[in-house]
């Protein structure tokens, strides 16, 4: 009787040890996809993010130039408006 109990305390740890080594295997598996997944979406975000940035790039260059061709066809309102936020700027600071 007691070989017989010893005998499937054996199968049956004999049994968990499977499951135990299957179990470590589809976590591996898991872990694994999770990994591609997670960089294929930092892969997907950094296009896009540089995407935003050449555009952002882009508007800010074509705003420069809008403002330099401004200031050259009307260079008192330009220095006008540059003396205003000046002053405005100092009213600011001095408060402190």
């Amino acid at each position: 009787m007691a070989d017989n109990a010893d005998t499937k305390a054996g199968a049956t740890l004999d049994t968990l040890r499977n499951e135990l080594d299957q179990l470590r295997s589809e976590l591996s598996r898991f872990l694994d996809n999770a990994g591609d997944t997670a960089r294929s979406k930092v892969k997907e975000a950094a296009a896009t993010a540089e995407g935003v940035a050449e555009e952002a790039s882009k508007a800010a260059g074509r705003g420069c130039t809008v403002l330099k061709d401004t200031v050259r066809e009307q260079p008192l309102t330009a220095v006008a408006i540059a003396a205003g936020v000046g002053f405005i700027a100092s009213l600011f600071l001095l408060r402190r």
